[in-house]
């Protein structure tokens, strides 16, 4: 089970900033210090999407071994090497992604259009 964490706005618990290694700290913490309402407020809407808090303190009870060790799995990896900083973009059929560097953005491939049909 993959859950995405990020920066939530409702409740108390604020993920830190900007690092994103110091939001999964936050989220392995809350995890192992049993405070799943705090994790849950610092997954991504796309990972709450369909998923209750209820029911993530409920899967929390279940699985609670498992997903301090898959938070901790992450943490360990994250703290490994630093993380890229990406941005996908989407304009019409036109998708590019993004990668921050110490010039600036950058595209990281030349970006492909669509291909287009021959003509008759």
């Amino acid at each position: 089970m993959a859950l995405l964490v990020a920066c939530a706005s409702a409740g108390p618990t604020k993920a830190p900033e900007p690092d994103p290694r110091a939001t999964l700290a936050a989220y392995h913490a809350a995890l192992t210090d049993g405070r799943p309402v705090d994790a849950y407020r610092l997954l991504a809407g796309e990972a709450r999407d369909g998923l209750s808090e209820e029911a993530f303190v409920e899967l929390y009870t279940l699985e609670r071994e498992a997903l301090v060790r898959q938070a901790g799995d992450w943490l360990e990896i994250v703290n490994a090497e630093s993380p890229d900083e990406r941005a996908w973009v989407n304009a019409g059929a036109v998708d590019a992604e993004l990668k921050k560097t110490a010039e600036g953005w950058r595209l990281v491939a030349p970006v492909r259009h669509p291909p287009v049909a021959p003509t008759p």
